[in-house]
């Protein structure tokens, strides 16, 4: 019996085109050096949401991309997992609205994925999960995140907190497959280097972040990329490129020394400097960014990280089909530079920072 494949048939991916430079928050708190953030750190600017923008809105768009570019426009899929930490709603699914706006897909398997900033991947590995063992053809699953308006003004995170999101469709047909994806595996443990409480509206930091201290996401990720090389009998250099979670942009580099990749591998992936730390996505958008100028035949290692989640690491093989794959609407590079900037005030507005009655008695009042 040949056993059941799988792997990325198509993807997408929407960043909001508005931007704010590290400069003009410095600007107005003046509580870091820009030297730190910019040099040292590696970001220089962040993502601004647009009033009517959130999570559920960004995996919409990421979807219909995603669904639009599958081979003959086959817009079929068997299940939906949407993976963010920051949902719209308390005590709702975000993945039932994103089914009604793409479609009739009223008999979809169905599930919001809340697993920290590491629920893109997760997803990723569910839908893997539900068409090798044959419960579907297809699936899609989706990364997204506003991490900017869940971070308090005038917090260090303010700098680097955004917003993205990704979305792939999985398939099993080895002719429409662009990368087959092996096995994940995951590193855990309980650790609160960043959380949310019930009701509250602003992630804090535990104290132990990534950025703070070695037992965070560096420790997660070394550990899960080296047991997963043991594993599956991996050197560094049997791969063309790495990804990792991307925080700030200095993550990826700090990681692919520590781990023994070159520059090579990693350069083509970063996103953070441009983008910030989008959570959910980031793994997932800078995959999709690799995968616009990738050839066949080449190596994918792809890791993610979520404060008090661990680290996912899987590996992802570039097919044929990558040649006539239709990569209809903008590449990843081409909506990062799709940008206009604007002030703080404007970024706190849009994002809803701002304190205000919540019923205004006329548009005047």
């Amino acid at each position: 019996m040949t056993e059941r494949r799988a792997g990325i048939v198509s993807y997408g991916v929407h960043i909001p085109h508005l931007r704010i430079t590290v400069e003009e928050t410095l600007r107005v708190w003046n509580n870091t050096f820009l030297s730190i953030v910019k040099d040292q750190l590696l970001v220089s600017e962040r993502v601004v949401l647009l009033p009517d923008e959130d999570s559920v809105t960004m995996a919409v768009e990421a979807s219909r991309q995603a669904l639009d570019r599958c081979e003959d426009a086959d817009r079929r899929i068997g299940g939906l997992y949407l993976g963010t930490c920051t949902n719209p709603y308390d005590s709702r699914p975000s993945s039932t609205i994103l089914a009604e706006a793409l479609g009739d897909y009223r008999t979809l398997d169905c599930a919001d994925i809340q697993f920290s900033t590491k629920s893109g991947s997760s997803a990723l590995q569910i839908a893997r999960a539900m068409v090798m063992c044959g419960t579907m053809d297809r699936a899609l699953a989706i990364g997204s995140d506003t991490m900017n308006r869940h971070t308090a003004p005038g917090t260090f995170q303010e700098y680097v907190a955004s917003a993205a999101a990704a979305a792939f469709v999985l398939g099993s047909d080895p002719g429409q497959i662009i990368a087959e994806i092996g096995p994940f595996d995951t590193v855990i443990s309980d650790l609160s280097d960043s959380f949310r409480l019930d009701g509250e509206r602003y992630i804090r930091s535990g104290g132990l972040s990534a950025l703070e201290s070695g037992i965070g996401l560096f420790k997660h990720v070394s550990q899960a990329v080296r047991l997963y090389m043991e594993k599956h009998q991996y050197k560094p250099q049997d791969f063309d490129y790495v990804v990792f979670q991307q925080p700030v942009g200095v993550v990826p580099v700090a990681l692919s020394f520590r781990l023994g990749f070159s520059m090579e591998q990693v350069i083509p992936t970063l996103i953070a400097y441009e983008l910030g730390d989008i959570g959910s996505a980031s793994a997932l958008v800078a995959l999709a960014l690799t995968l616009d100028q990738a050839q066949p035949g080449q190596r994918i290692l792809m890791t993610s990280y979520g404060f008090g989640a661990g680290a996912d690491v899987t590996a992802l093989t570039v097919t044929e089909n990558i040649n006539h794959y239709k990569k209809m609407g903008p590449l990843v590079d081409d909506q990062i530079k799709r940008k206009q900037m604007v002030d703080y005030a404007t970024a706190m507005k849009f994002e809803g920072k701002y304190m205000k009655v919540a019923n205004a008695l006329t548009a005047w009042l």
